[in-house]
C-alpha cells in the first residue's frame, strides 16, 4: 500500500473581500517507503515520508509527527503534535504542540500543549489545554481539564479531573483529584483522594488523605491519613494527621490537631487539639486545646475550651462555661457553668448549685433529673426524689429492702457493738411497724417483779445497818449490791439490772432517812422533856 501524501500549495485565488486564499491540493502518491497504510497531511519539508517504516499512522498538521520513522499506530493532529516521536507507537495526540517532544508510546494527549514536554512517560491520557503539559517521565496518569496536572513531572498513576486540578503536582503518585482546583498545590503527596472545588487545594506533601467537598482540607499541606467529608470540612488543617471529619465546616479551624473524629455541622469548629471525639452539630464548637474528650449530641460540650478527658453526652450538655478536666456529663443541659474537675453529672439539668458554688467543685456527683450538688466530695441522688435499694417503688428518701426477712440490708462495718460511745444519751434509733427508722428512748424490761427494787420496801427485806454499809465500803470500795469497776470493765453491765440495783440503793437510802427522821423526832421529844425537868428543878 502506498502513502497518501497531501500537500498545501499556495495559489493566487482571490476570494470576495480577501486578497488571497489557499486551497488543499492532493498531488497523488509519492514514492513509498516500506511502511503501510499511513495518511500524511504535512507540508514540512523535513518529513521523512520516503523513509517511514512505521505503519497505520495518521499525521495531520504542520510538523505533526515530523520525526516519525518506525513508529506505528499513531495519530498526530495539530501543529508540531508528536513532533519528536520517532519509533514509539499507539499514541493519539490532538492539538497544537500536544506531545510535542514525546518519544514514548501508548499516550493519549488531546488539547493545545497537552503533554507538550512529555518525553518517556507512557500510558498517559491528558485531555484539555495544557493538561499534563510538563509531564516528563510520569506514567499511567489521567488528566482531564485545562491545566490539569500542568506541572506533573515524574508522578505516576494519578487521576486529575477539573480545571487546574493537581496543577502543581510534580512527583506525587496514585492521587485522584476531582473538581476545579482540587489538589491544586499538591507537589509530592501521594495516595490522596480530593473530590470537590478546591478540596485539598494547598496540599503539598500530605499523603493518604481523602477530602470530599468544596474546600475540604483546603489548607492541608503535610497532614497525612486524614478523611474529610463536607464543604469546608477541615478547611484550615495544615499539619494535623489521622483526623476523620464529617460535616459542613467540621473542625474548620484545626491546624495541627491529630487523631480527632468529628461528625456534624461545625463539630469541633475551633479545635486544634488531639484525640477528641465530637459527634453532633456544633458539638465541641468552642474547644481549642482540650484533648481526649468525647462529646455526643447537638451542641454537646460547646462551651468547653481547654478542658481535657471529659465525657459529655446530651444536647446542650456543657453548653457554656466549662474549661475543666476529667468530668462526666450525661443529659440535656447537664453540667453547665461547672468549673471544677473530676465531677459526675447524670440527668437532665443536673449540675452544680450555683448559689453555693463559690469555689470550683471536685469529685462531686449529682444523679437524676435536676439533681444539683453544692460541695466537693459529695454525692446527691435525685431532686426531690426517693431512692430505692432492692425496691422499684421507694416511699421514703431512702428505702432499703433486704433479700431476707428480718434483715435491714444496712451494715455499718466500722461502727460495731465494740465501738466506744461518742456521748451518753437515752435516745436511740429503732424501726416502727412499717419499718421506718425513728428515734426512741430507752425503756428496760426485767425478768419479773421480784427482780425490781421495790422488794426493799417489803417487811422481810434485811436492810443492812449503816455500820455494816460503812464497813463494806471500807473493805470493798463500792456499795453492796453494786458491781465493782473491775467487774464492769471485765463483764459489762445489764442496763435493766443496773438500774434496779441503783434504785434499790436510792430506796435503801430513803429508808435510812426515814429511820433517821424518826430518831431525830425522838431526840427532839426527849430533849423537850429534859428541858422541862431542868426548869422545874431550878424553880
Amino acid at each position: 500500500m502506498q502513502h497518501l501524501f497531501l500537500r498545501w500549495i499556495a495559489v493566487s485565488v482571490l476570494l470576495p473581500g480577501t486578497s488571497f486564499g489557499q486551497s488543499l491540493v492532493i498531488t497523488g502518491p509519492t514514492s513509498p517507503g516500506p511502511g503501510l497504510a499511513n495518511v500524511i497531511v504535512n507540508p514540512s519539508p523535513g518529513n521523512v515520508v520516503t523513509t517511514m517504516t512505521g505503519s497505520y499512522n495518521s499525521l495531520l498538521g504542520s510538523g505533526a509527527g515530523n520525526s516519525t520513522t518506525s513508529g506505528s499506530n499513531n495519530t498526530f493532529i495539530g501543529t508540531q503534535t508528536g513532533n519528536a516521536n520517532t519509533s514509539a507507537g499507539d499514541n493519539t495526540m490532538i492539538g497544537s504542540y500536544a506531545g510535542g517532544v514525546s518519544t514514548a508510546g501508548q499516550n493519549t494527549f488531546i488539547g493545545s500543549s497537552a503533554g507538550s514536554v512529555n518525553t518517556t512517560g507512557e500510558l498517559n491520557s491528558f485531555l484539555g489545554a495544557f493538561a499534563g503539559a510538563s509531564n516528563g517521565i510520569g506514567i499511567g496518569n489521567a488528566f482531564f481539564g485545562t491545566s490539569a496536572g500542568l506541572f506533573n513531572g515524574v508522578g505516576n498513576y494519578n487521576s486529575f479531573v477539573g480545571y487546574s486540578s493537581g496543577r502543581q503536582n510534580q512527583s506525587g503518585n496514585s492521587n485522584a483529584f476531582f473538581g476545579t482546583f482540587a489538589g491544586f498545590g499538591n507537589t509530592s503527596g501521594s495516595n490522596n483522594l480530593f473530590l470537590g472545588y478546591y478540596s485539598g487545594g494547598r496540599n503539598t506533601s500530605g499523603a493518604d488523605n481523602s477530602f470530599v467537598g468544596t474546600n475540604a482540607g483546603f489548607q492541608n499541606m503535610t497532614g497525612k491519613n486524614n478523611s474529610f467529608v463536607g464543604s469546608s470540612a477541615g478547611e484550615n488543617n495544615s499539619t494535623g494527621s489521622a483526623n476523620t471529619l464529617v460535616g459542613i465546616r467540621a473542625n474548620y479551624n484545626n491546624t495541627t490537631g491529630s487523631k480527632n473524629v468529628m461528625v456534624g455541622d461545625s463539630a469541633g469548629y475551633n479545635n486544634t487539639a488531639t484525640g477528641n471525639l465530637f459527634v453532633g452539630s456544633r458539638a465541641g464548637y468552642d474547644n481549642t486545646t482540650g484533648s481526649s474528650n468525647t462529646f455526643l449530641g447537638l451542641n454537646a460540650g460547646k462551651g468547653n475550651q481547654e478542658g481535657s478527658r471529659n465525657t459529655i453526652v446530651g444536647t446542650r450538655a456543657v453548653f457554656s462555661g466549662a474549661n475543666t478536666d476529667d468530668n462526666v456529663y450525661i443529659g440535656y443541659n447537664s453540667g453547665n457553668e461547672n468549673k471544677g474537675s473530676r465531677n459526675t453529672f447524670l440527668g437532665t439539668e443536673s449540675g452544680v448549685m450555683m448559689a453555693q458554688n463559690g469555689q470550683p467543685l471536685e469529685n462531686a456527683t449529682a444523679i437524676g433529673y435536676g439533681a444539683t450538688v453544692g460541695r466537693s466530695n459529695a454525692l446527691v441522688l435525685g431532686h426531690n426524689a426517693n431512692v430505692g435499694i432492692g425496691t422499684a417503688t421507694p416511699t421514703q428518701k431512702l428505702d432499703i429492702v433486704a433479700d431476707e426477712a428480718n434483715h435491714s440490708g444496712l451494715r455499718l462495718s466500722k461502727l460495731t457493738a465494740n465501738s466506744p460511745a461518742q456521748f451518753n444519751t437515752d435516745q436511740f434509733l429503732t424501726v416502727n411497724a412499717e419499718g421506718d427508722v425513728v428515734t426512741g428512748r430507752y425503756r428496760a424490761r426485767i425478768g419479773s417483779a421480784a427482780d425490781w427494787s421495790d422488794k426493799v420496801f417489803e417487811p422481810t427485806y434485811q436492810l443492812k445497818s449503816l455500820a455494816e454499809v460503812e464497813q463494806f465500803i471500807l473493805t470493798n470500795k463500792h456499795l453492796p449490791g453494786v458491781p465493782s469497776a473491775v467487774q464492769v470493765a471485765k463483764e459489762g453491765i445489764d442496763v435493766a439490772t443496773m438500774n434496779a440495783a441503783l434504785l434499790a440503793k436510792v430506796e435503801e437510802t430513803m429508808l435510812y432517812l426515814i429511820q433517821l427522821k424518826k430518831d431525830v423526832e425522838a431526840l427532839k421529844t426527849e430533849n423537850a422533856q429534859l428541858r422541862k425537868t431542868v426548869k422545874r428543878l431550878m424553880e
